[in-house]
């Protein structure tokens, strides 16, 4: 009986310490690094995961398309329709990205619930897989190169 209560502790054991959680998962990031520079950001990019407070709000972004030109401007396009233009910058030696909507400015959100989101300056890296994480307080975007 001995035999059998000691084993099954050391099972139990085991278990446990298998069941550690982890950040590595379906819906995790890899890895992210520093821009290397703005030519890394320039074209058209999806929203492939939104959080905000931890609530995943992805949807609010199905469509739209987050232009970066390399003259400086941003657009945000919908259905091939320029929704709000504005203007990015890379700041803290590509560390930080500025997007400047100023229809967007204030919380404003005529153009589509937490669109207006996008009108602040983020934290951003990029990770392995080549898609911009762009992070602020309690928010993340991943931007994932727009595919043809």
């Amino acid at each position: 009986m001995t035999i059998k209560v000691s084993i099954l502790i050391i099972l139990m054991s085991l278990s446990f310490w298998s069941c550690e959680e982890t950040d590595v998962g379906p819906e995790a990031p890899n890895e992210a690094a520093t821009i290397p520079d703005s030519r890394a950001i320039l074209g058209n990019w999806t929203v492939y995961r939104y959080m905000d407070d931890n609530d995943n709000e992805t949807s609010y972004f199905s469509n739209i398309i987050f232009q970066f030109t390399e003259s400086g401007d941003f657009n945000l396009i919908r259905n091939s329709q320029v929704l709000a233009s504005g203007d990015w910058q890379l700041r803290d030696n590509n560390r930080e990205l500025d997007i400047n909507v100023p229809a967007l400015a204030g919380e404003n959100d005529r153009l589509g619930e937490e669109l207006y989101e996008i009108h602040d300056d983020w934290d951003i890296s990029m990770d392995e897989n080549g898609r911009i994480i762009l992070r602020d307080d309690d928010e993340e975007f991943i931007l994932q190169p727009q595919s043809n």
